[in-house]
């Protein structure tokens, strides 16, 4: 059993701490979806993607890591079972509601702002510089969508500093901390 700062129990998630550094996760473990079974769904089958984020690690690749690669089921459901947890299922109903408001929240304000306005307005220290969307982050990075486009993903379990998902032919992917209401909790069990 693992645990983290807190005394906070992570369970199941446990395993994805060997794939997670201090600011990026690898892109495999949240696949764009519309639904937490369809994201689980592409994670099991993402061999390219453990692979990836092991490319330039330092050190022995975990077992479990290596049987995921090699397509060991129970090091599949591990994972899956890790993410779902990290994801907490109860309150993904919270989530979706959260998306709707705040993707209407961001087309109100593009509508009233125009989308540099709404740009500006959506990370907390952000600005447009000479066509370049600057965003504060405790890290340098330059990234230029070049044409591929740019989609933005609120996060409900987030509130640090916006991350970029520079994936090569894909568009660009900015998640960044949601507005009011984050981070979601799981509600209250009735008694």
């Amino acid at each position: 059993m693992c645990s983290g700062g807190g005394g906070a129990d992570y369970g199941n998630a446990c395993p994805l701490w060997d794939l997670i550094s201090a600011y990026t996760g690898p892109a495999f473990l949240d696949p764009l979806s519309t639904d937490l079974a369809t994201g689980l769904d592409a994670v099991r089958a993402a061999r390219a993607g453990v692979e990836q984020a092991w490319a330039g690690w330092s050190g022995p690749v975990p077992l479990w890591l290596r049987d995921l690669v090699h397509g060991d089921v129970p090091s599949r459901e591990r994972l899956c079972l890790g993410l779902h947890d990290a994801f907490d299922a109860a309150s993904w109903p919270q989530v979706t509601a959260g998306h709707k408001a705040e993707f209407t929240r961001y087309a109100l304000d593009a509508a009233e702002r125009g989308v540099a306005g709404a740009l500006a307005a959506l990370c907390p220290g952000s600005r447009l510089v000479d066509g370049c969307w600057e965003v504060d982050a405790p890290y340098a990075w330059y990234v230029a969508a070049a044409g591929r486009g740019l989609v933005l993903l609120p996060a409900f379990h987030w509130t640090g500093a916006a991350l970029a998902g520079d994936n090569e032919d894909q568009p660009l992917l900015v998640v960044y901390p949601a507005g009011p209401g984050t981070p979601v909790l799981p509600s209250a069990e009735p008694d």
